[in-house]
């Protein structure tokens, strides 16, 4: 999908790089504990959109640091007036191309890997691009600790049939499987059940979600 710039919204975003943006050019990989000065644990969310999901999750857990990644910067502005507005000191906004994630942080330095509503890219020539790919999974357990976690959501079958495929060719270890999340009663204290942007139309739409969880 398209999205249309704001006026000036790279100005913009760089007038909050000191407190919640950080400049690709400016990541200096290990060094993002000393970003948000302490030494908790850092989960990432790979295309966070316009970050709904990972601010939810950093109101809920003041203990642990969240990056929001977006190749689409302008879709992050939106998700910086909200933590300005919270006052939030536990999340950072990002922009650059998942391709290179491997080079933004060091081995073993994050916690977790957060996969919501990824482009299923639909074509079997651009497989390789999905980010459930096994050549992105190798990626993420470079930079991921000991637990080696990812989580993935969509509403795409394709796409979850194509990631338990490759998980499997990648020898992970797959630990809950989701086909209708939001069948089952739910808890609302389970972040599992905090949605994404996308994630809220798909349900108005009357569509299935589909999570795994996952060490790699």
């Amino acid at each position: 999908m398209r999205y249309r710039k704001s006026k000036n919204y790279k100005e913009k975003m760089l007038g909050f790089y000191d407190s919640l943006f950080v400049d690709s050019e400016k990541i200096k990989p290990g060094n993002w504990n000393n970003l948000f000065k302490n030494n908790n644990p850092i989960m990432i969310e790979v295309g966070c959109g316009k970050g709904g999901f990972l601010i939810e999750l950093a109101k809920r857990n003041k203990n642990i640091n969240y990056i929001g990644i977006e190749k689409v910067e302008p879709l992050v502005l939106e998700a910086l007036d909200e933590i300005k507005r919270e006052g939030l000191q536990n999340i950072l906004f990002t922009s650059f191309d998942a391709n290179h994630i491997e080079s933004q942080f060091e081995k073993n330095e994050i916690s977790r890997v957060y996969l919501n509503f990824s482009d299923p890219w639909p074509k079997k020539r651009h497989s390789k691009r999905r980010l459930t790919s096994i050549n992105f999974l190798k990626k993420y357990r470079e930079i991921l600790d000991s637990e080696k976690e990812i989580i993935f959501k969509s509403d795409n079958s394709g796409l979850f049939e194509f990631t338990l495929t490759e998980l499997s060719a990648a020898k992970a270890l797959i630990t809950s499987v989701d086909i209708n999340l939001h069948s089952k009663e739910k808890d609302e204290k389970d972040e599992k059940y905090i949605l994404t942007e996308y994630e809220k139309r798909f349900l108005a739409q009357g569509m299935p979600i589909y999570r795994v969880t996952a060490h790699l």
